[in-house]
């Protein structure tokens, strides 16, 4: 299932080399934080447009790495000082790389809710129609593979610490699900024209249904009254006296009917 992507990025990958060029412009110190800051800002950019709220955790994390590149600052050209202030540069790494973490697991379950929303508002029955029913089985698969992305990239979350490579596995897993959860839902954004015309079919056919049921309903209590009546008329006393048990069943069996059918309605 492919929907347009994020703003500026289509993919993961096309966001991690401009992060990357960025980070190439850096000292060699910062190169790392650069490159954490450019996709934590980008989606903070993203979430808060969108949300019309600030992510105050993520904020909280911008002040904390702040904190210590001011401590670096201060700390490289103390001769007092027995910590080794590149120390506080991998803090500053760390404190960026859980801005990014938390930014993109907050996106990701407002993305999840709003594809909900846009999805619920239609029965599984209009989706049915759509793409000869290959897009509901699209949307289920699609939803489910997102899910499990998801939970993947909280269990690699729980492994998170001082080694970069495990690190930025962590980060690449959260950034492929951040992206599949977004075009889920450009998706659902961008075919709702297929939707409304879907919608339109499914109340075309029950409508046509439903006449038809009616008219074949009153098709048989009509032909059936009638005869009744001629029976009555004109039938006597020999039809009501030797048929009259036989048709009081028929007639409780036919109304017992028409109940059930309009319960099942």
């Amino acid at each position: 299932m492919q929907g347009n992507q994020l703003i500026l990025f289509s993919d993961k990958n096309e966001l991690l080399t401009k992060a990357q060029e960025e980070a190439d412009k850096a000292d060699e110190i910062f190169k790392e934080s650069t490159k954490l800051y450019f996709i934590a800002r980008y989606f903070v950019s993203v979430y808060e447009s969108r949300n019309y709220e600030i992510p105050i955790q993520v904020w909280n994390e911008y002040r904390n790495a702040l904190d210590h590149y001011f401590r670096w600052q201060t700390a490289k050209n103390n001769a007092s000082v027995e910590e080794n202030p590149n120390s506080h540069i991998k803090k500053l790494e760390r404190h960026l790389l859980r801005a990014c973490l938390d930014v993109l697991k907050i996106f990701i379950h407002e993305t999840l809710q709003t594809s909900h929303d846009w999805r619920d508002q239609y029965p599984k029955r209009v989706y049915h129609l759509v793409d000869n029913g290959q897009f509901y089985t699209d949307l289920v698969k699609s939803e489910n593979n997102i899910g499990r992305a998801f939970e993947k990239g909280k269990m690699l979350d729980a492994g998170l610490g001082d080694d970069p490579v495990e690190n930025g596995k962590v980060l690449d897993q959260y950034l492929e699900t951040a992206f599949m959860a977004d075009s889920l839902l450009f998706t659902l954004i961008y075919r709702q024209p297929d939707f409304i015309k879907a919608e339109a079919s499914f109340n075309s056919i029950f409508k046509a249904a439903h006449n038809l049921s009616f008219v074949e309903h009153f098709k048989v209590h009509f032909w059936f009254y009638v005869a009744w009546s001629l029976i009555i008329v004109g039938g006597g006393g020999y039809l009501k006296d030797n048929y009259w048990t036989q048709t009081k069943s028929f007639i409780a069996e036919s109304v017992f009917a028409d109940t059930a059918e309009t319960e099942k309605e």
